[in-house]
């Protein structure tokens, strides 16, 4: 079962208590669960990326709303992957892993266009159509690390894609059945509106690709589009649960066949969109149905110059 940090009405009492380390973060930080107060640092001002198109400014003017839409999500235990009872469970969810995570900041929303477009300098080749202020999609994994390796050096912050744990944890959101939403709490099955697409909740692909970004509900901590619209790319080589750190850190090998993705996309099934569902690419694959989102962990006041250092 899925342990929690922080009160939360409404979710099954079967839960155990949050660990002694998820509740003295809680109590230091008792009111951050969910808020958009990640304070943006200044611009370094280096400049263009010497591979970077577009120009600085133009991304200066996106890095705030980036930073505040920035979501608090707090530590505590997790068991990873689904019982054996959980309708549509591969068998890659189990034996469950035990895992302690940290808190971290996450993108409430996926990776806009636009940010791709202001840091990159172009929109990817294989993007799905969508229309308004759509997630960027059809990037591989290494396409992602390119996009924070540049967002990284103009800005100075440790961007970086959350680790397959921090995933499953955000999404969870102290749930531990299959789907959490908005404030209808835990569900074995999704309700109207408790996925992406619909078409996705009645166990099919939904044709006309992913959605803009924004206008639906979001879970518990203010996550939103975690269940569906794009399959979004982790940190992780791929692994078996028992496998991945116990301490909700990426699980990296010296040679890395496979990058770990989690959420399901627009063309997924129902059983794919699930908190607890796995899948995995090579990490040059790109596929219109990809995406992801960003993570930053907690920087203490001062400690955002020079993170990254000069080129």
């Amino acid at each position: 079962m899925v342990g929690m940090s922080v009160p939360a009405p409404g979710l099954a009492t079967a839960q155990p208590a949050a660990s002694p380390r998820a509740s003295e973060e809680a109590s230091t930080h008792p009111s951050l669960a969910g808020r958009h107060d990640l304070a943006c640092p200044p611009w370094r001002g280096h400049g263009r990326h010497p591979e970077a198109g577009g120009s600085g400014s133009k991304a200066h003017d996106l890095l705030s709303p980036l930073c505040r839409e920035m979501v608090w999500v707090p530590g505590g235990d997790l068991t990873m992957g689904s019982p054996a009872s959980e309708a549509g469970r591969d068998e890659d969810e189990g034996p469950t892993r035990n895992v302690r995570i940290p808190g971290f900041f996450m993108a409430r929303r996926e990776l806009g266009l636009a940010m791709w477009v202001a840091v990159m300098g172009g929109r990817p080749e294989r993007m799905a159509r969508c229309r308004g202020a759509c997630p960027v999609s059809g990037v591989s994994w290494l396409d992602a690390q390119r996009f924070i390796e540049r967002l990284r050096w103009k800005t100075g912050l440790p961007w970086r894609l959350p680790s397959e744990a921090e995933w499953e944890w955000a999404a969870r959101a102290g749930c531990a059945r299959a789907f959490q939403v908005g404030q209808a709490g835990c569900m074995d099955a999704p309700p109207p509106g408790a996925v992406v697409h619909d078409e996705n909740r009645l166990g099919r692909a939904a044709p006309e690709g992913p959605r803009p970004s924004g206008g639906r509900p979001g879970n518990r901590w203010g996550l939103e589009d975690l269940h569906g619209n794009l399959a979004e790319w982790v940190q992780d080589c791929w692994g078996e649960l028992a496998e991945l750190p116990a301490d909700g850190r990426a699980l990296e090998r010296a040679r890395c066949r496979y990058r770990a993705m989690r959420g399901g996309s627009w063309f997924s099934v129902t059983a794919a969109v699930r908190a607890a569902s796995r899948n995995y690419f090579e990490p040059g694959f790109r596929d219109p149905t990809f995406g992801f989102r960003l993570v930053l962990d907690r920087i203490e006041p001062g400690a955002q110059r020079d993170i990254i250092g000069e080129p």
